[in-house]
């Protein structure tokens, strides 16, 4: 998609070339997302290339050799968070929502362990604690 959006790029604004990322190409990496804790390390390597592609193609932003407080940096004006902050906050609210639920699953019984065998993570659960502390000025 964003082989085809690029073609027509010199019809719209630089604000409204964002818009375009944000409706038509950042929903198939957030779906990524979910798949986060599952993949293998060159899979998620593969997968921020593909993003920085798609920004370069997009926005004319390079990030592919650059750390991530580079990309923060270079993202912020156009109100785009890198793919490895939108990866760990899904990932994040995924777990919160696991546990404010309190589905009987593996993993939500993982996470109760967790709790008991922890005395310092007692208001990990009670607030969303680890959620506050990864969120930014970006729009997930």
């Amino acid at each position: 998609k964003s082989l085809l959006l690029s073609k027509s790029l010199y019809l719209f604004t630089e604000n409204f070339k964002s818009t375009l990322f944000k409706t038509f190409i950042q929903c198939h990496f957030d779906y990524c997302c979910s798949i986060f804790m599952f993949t293998l390390n060159e899979n998620r390597v593969r997968l921020e290339k593909c993003f920085n592609k798609s920004i370069w193609r997009l926005l004319k932003v390079d990030l592919f050799k650059k750390n991530l407080t580079d990309k923060i940096s270079l993202l912020k004006k156009f109100n785009i968070s890198p793919i490895f902050h939108r990866q760990i906050f899904h990932f994040c609210m995924f777990l919160y929502k696991l546990y404010c639920k309190k589905t009987n699953c593996k993993l939500y019984n993982k996470l109760i362990e967790l709790k008991k065998n922890d005395s310092n993570s007692r208001n990990l659960f009670e607030e969303p604690l680890f959620i506050k502390k990864i969120q930014t000025t970006f729009i997930y």
